[in-house]
Order: structure tokens, then sequence, then C-alpha cells
């Protein structure tokens, strides 16, 4: 009997340190995933003011303005216009925008999932 009493305790001493594993790992995952969210947060503003510079400089903006004033001579010279305005679109700011924001969603996506898990051990 005394054999059962101690296998008992020692599947629980046990099982007791893999679940506080599991909420370690869990706390760490959020952590990460949260500073990851908060500095590519932080890279949008940047990432956005690029975007707008390239396109300001490029002339993108008044290529698509064009396209809303005079849809008749846009219509008219089609190729002409998707010419300009394919040379110049900000790609790389475009790229850098699209960048932060899978990575701001991959994190957010992350950080519930931890955050759920988080919450869900607690309640066992």
């Amino acid at each position: 009997m005394t054999i059962n009493m101690n296998s008992e305790r020692i599947i629980n001493t046990v099982m007791k340190r893999v679940e506080r594993s599991r909420i370690i790992r869990a706390r760490l995952s959020a952590a990460m995933n949260g500073l990851v969210a908060i500095l590519s947060l932080a890279a949008f503003v940047p990432a956005i003011g690029y975007l707008m510079g390239t396109a300001s400089q490029t002339g993108f903006f008044t290529y698509a303005s064009l396209l809303i004033s005079d849809t008749g001579s846009v219509a008219h010279s089609w190729n002409t216009f998707l010419v300009s305005i394919a040379d110049s679109a900000p790609l790389m700011g475009a790229i850098a925008v699209v960048t932060v924001v899978l990575i701001l969603a991959a994190s957010a996506r992350s950080l519930s999932r931890s955050m759920a898990s988080l919450s869900i051990r607690h309640a066992i």
C-alpha cells in the first residue's frame, strides 16, 4: 500500500512540474509575441512615412489623381497610363508596409493563442 501512495505522490509531483513548465513556456511565448507586436506596431508608422514619401517623390499621386480627374484621357491612352503608374509605383514602400502588417498580424495571433492557453491552464 505504501508503494501505491509513493507512486501517486511521484506522479503528482511530476505532473505539477510539467504543468509549471508549460505555464512558464506559455508566459515566455506571450511576452515575446507581445514584444514583437509592439515593435512591429512601432515600425508601422515609419513604414507608412516611407511609403508616402516615395509615392510623392515618384509622382505616383499625380498619376492617381489624373485617374480620378480626367478619366477620358486615361481611357484614351490607357496603355501609356498603366506604364507610367507602374513605373512610379512605390513598390519598396508597399512591400515594407505589407511586411510590417503581416508580422503584426502573426504576432497578434500568436499572442492571443498564448494568452488563451494561459487562461485555460489557470482555470483548470
